[in-house]
């Protein structure tokens, strides 16, 4: 059975399209949901995103001027420990999100689109095999989704251009 050049495209599309998208939103929930961010308010909008590292550096030097301020040794606990862990965890995380959104998420406002087109294009065909068409019909429901999900996490507007 050969399966139409027009449908494979779809495929790869709708595969980058749902790839791209669940890349994001994994990474959304590990820098603890930042996506959609507002761009309104005081300040500059741009995102701006610091390594883990560089937020170890500053918690750790906050945490010893504090001990050095109250005139007792510098020592971090095991608590302390966990939540500097955890904050490099989320600020690296916000690093990628940041990186993957300014990048593919991007280019998904053209990728999911033309899946959808492109689905919706042979599901109107009627040169094409029943099973593609149907076919068809779950790719077009799943660059729907993602096309949804570009527009409420608002991939464009979060980066602050």
């Amino acid at each position: 059975m050969k399966v139409p050049w027009g449908f494979l495209i779809c495929l790869a599309l709708t595969g980058l399209a749902v790839q791209t998208c669940v890349r994001i939103e994994i990474l959304n929930v590990q820098a603890g949901g930042v996506l959609p961010r507002s761009t309104e308010g005081i300040g500059n909008p741009k995102w701006r995103a610091m390594s883990g590292s560089f937020y170890q550096k500053i918690m750790v030097e906050m945490l010893q001027s504090e001990a050095e301020r109250a005139g007792k040794p510098f020592t971090l606990s095991e608590t302390q420990k966990e939540e500097i862990a955890e904050g490099m965890r989320r600020f690296d995380a916000n690093c990628r999100l940041r990186d993957l959104v300014g990048s593919w998420g991007l280019l998904q406002y053209v990728v999911a689109p033309a899946a959808f087109c492109l689905a919706l294009m042979i599901i109107l065909s009627k040169r094409q095999r029943r099973r593609i068409r149907l076919a068809a019909y779950v790719l077009a429901d799943v660059a729907v989704v993602c096309i949804a999900f570009m527009f409420a996490r608002a991939y464009f507007t979060s980066l602050g251009w």
